[in-house]
């Protein structure tokens, strides 16, 4: 039987300078535990980082994003706490409207090895060959994946930039060291056949 995963919000608080943020996390869409429960199970430890990490995936929810991360101290943490669950933990990072922070990159300190992230709108938004965003080209030489959204909220409609797809791949190909795979990442599916075959 498939398993879906559902994302969700919590707001915590970010150790450093006691401001209130937002953390996304992933668990069963079924899952009945919401954000009342979850700051229970976290007790007197309403910060973002290791302990509640552990709490998170204890539950069976797993920690997505720390999308305000300047120094990349949380995100050492936070990629402590994953490779202590599971030496083979690899996170998944979104790159779309500024994230990943350069800082977030340079938090993952040597271990790049154990992040992917998705370039989600490439075929028309490429970030992969930026050298602006998140601090050099390449996400600071992070593995990643050449990602094709195409679709928003799952709207329908014959669109998308079939000519962006064609050569970008090829030009991510050629000119990537660090290119992993090609993936699909829409709001909606079965809205424009052509852009899938």
């Amino acid at each position: 039987m498939a398993k879906y995963l559902e994302l969700r919000n919590i707001c915590m608080i970010e150790p450093e300078n006691d401001e209130l943020v937002q953390v996304s996390y992933l668990c069963d869409m079924d899952s009945q535990i919401w954000e009342d429960e979850l700051l229970n199970e976290c007790g007197d430890i309403r910060s973002v980082g290791m302990a509640n990490d552990k709490v998170f995936m204890s539950l069976g929810i797993y920690p997505v994003s720390i999308n305000y991360e300047k120094d990349g101290t949380t995100v050492r943490a936070r990629e402590n706490s994953m490779l202590e669950f599971d030496k083979d933990a690899v996170w998944v990072i979104q790159a779309w409207q500024g994230n990943p922070s350069a800082g977030l990159i340079n938090g993952l300190n040597g271990r790049k090895e154990h992040a992917l992230v998705l370039d989600l709108y490439a075929e028309k938004d490429t970030h992969w060959n930026d050298s602006s965003y998140s601090g050099g080209k390449e996400f600071q030489k992070t593995p990643w994946v050449y990602c094709m959204l195409n679709n928003f909220g799952g709207r329908m409609g014959l669109h998308g930039h079939m000519d962006n797809i064609v050569s970008g791949v090829v030009d991510a190909a050629n000119n990537s060291e660090m290119l992993t795979g090609i993936g699909i990442t829409p709001e909606g599916s079965q809205n424009n056949p052509v852009l899938y075959d």
